[in-house]
This record gives C-alpha cells, structure tokens and sequence, in this order.
C-alpha cells in the first residue's frame, strides 16, 4: 500500500442541543476529516477526535490540523507499507500529538479494510456487535425532563459508567446526583467532575481543504 494523496476536511456540526462538561458549554464542533487515497485510487477515512479549544488536552483542532499537513502527511506519503498496521511507525519520529496521528493511522485501516472487502471492525479484530460504553452529562440534565430523557435512554442501553460533570452554579447538588444514579441505575457508576475554567469557543467559520500528492 502506498499513500498518493492525504486530504484533511474541516467541517462544522452544530448540536441540536448543547453539550455540557467541567469545561464548558459546546455548541458546536469543528471536526476534521482525514481522506487518504493510494496509487490505485483506493480511499480510506479517518477523524481527529480532538477538541475546539486545548482544555481537555494538549491538542486541538488548530494544532492538529497544522501538525497533520505540515508534518505527518509528509512522512507518509509516497511511503510503500505492507500493512496499515505500519502506519504508525513512518510518524513515531513526533512525539504526542497522538489524536492528530490516529487520524491518518485509522484512514489506512480504513483503506486497507476496504480493499479486503471486510467492515473496518471486523478488520481490526472484533467479535462483539456491541460494547459497553460510558456517557458523559452534565448535571443540569437532572433538572430537565429533556435531557433526562436522553439520560435513561442511553444508560439503560448502553452504559455501564455514568460521568455526570457539575456545574459551578450545582455543585451542591453533589450528594442528590449520587443517590439518582444508585436510585434509578442499578449497574451504572457515577463519577462527579469539579468545575473547571472555560474557554470561549472559536469563531471561524470557514472550511478548509487541502491535498497533497
């Protein structure tokens, strides 16, 4: 497999409704897509699973889109690999940025799932239709049937983890927060945030694309 082209996208999803954490309010994401295509126009997709701002950690979606074209994208393409598994590896020489590297790694899994006609979890090694996983809601969710309709429905589904993020404003709410959870959530572990300052969100607007060959 070798990579011709890495294409980045940046896209805005703006939220039906907010989401909440410690760290703020987001309304909407600016999510950047990955696009590698090899020497037989074979096309894989990846995403940058970073933030808008770097509160959550050290990348976000400016510093990852910077780090991808001016640095990783040319330390793959027109590189021969036998596997998307050696992906990684043409990029280990960069250290951290470990969101920004994904997205291209998990493009070429992508790519090379396709070209083997198997789903990307299937690829990858996978044998359960469904995992367990975590949600993450903010305690305003308790006050607003809207939200604790959302609340019940994925715990009951999916989740084993409950993190519920308090709001400065709710904090003392703390000890009620707990015994919902072990009142209505049989199974389900809460974890309560602290607040944490937060950063006011970008204001761009535009879109970006770029290839490379």
């Amino acid at each position: 497999m070798k990579i011709k082209t890495i294409e980045l996208i940046e896209i805005k999803l703006p939220l039906v409704h907010f989401f909440e954490t410690s760290f703020g309010r987001t309304y909407e994401r600016r999510i950047i897509l990955t696009r590698v295509e090899d020497d037989a126009s074979n096309e894989g997709w990846g995403e940058v699973t970073c933030g808008e701002t770097p509160s959550y950690c050290e990348e976000w979606t400016d510093s990852a889109w910077v780090t991808i074209e001016k640095i990783l994208a040319p330390m793959v393409i027109g590189r021969e690999i036998k596997t998307a598994s050696l992906a990684w590896d043409l990029m280990k020489k960069v250290r951290g940025n470990r969101m920004a590297k994904a997205a291209v790694e998990t493009a070429c899994w992508d790519l090379e799932a396709k070209k083997l006609n198997l789903p990307l979890w299937k690829h990858l090694g996978g044998i359960n239709k469904e995992i367990a996983c975590g949600v993450s809601i903010a305690a305003f969710a308790i006050r607003f049937p809207r939200t604790r309709f959302i609340k019940s429905q994925t715990c009951e589904a999916v989740s084993t983890s409950f993190p519920m993020t308090i709001g400065a404003r709710i904090f003392s709410i703390v000890t009620h927060a707990a015994s919902v959870h072990s009142s209505q959530y049989e199974g389900v572990s809460p974890h309560v945030t602290s607040p944490q300052p937060s950063l006011p969100a970008p204001s761009s607007t535009h879109v970006k694309i770029i290839r490379r060959s």
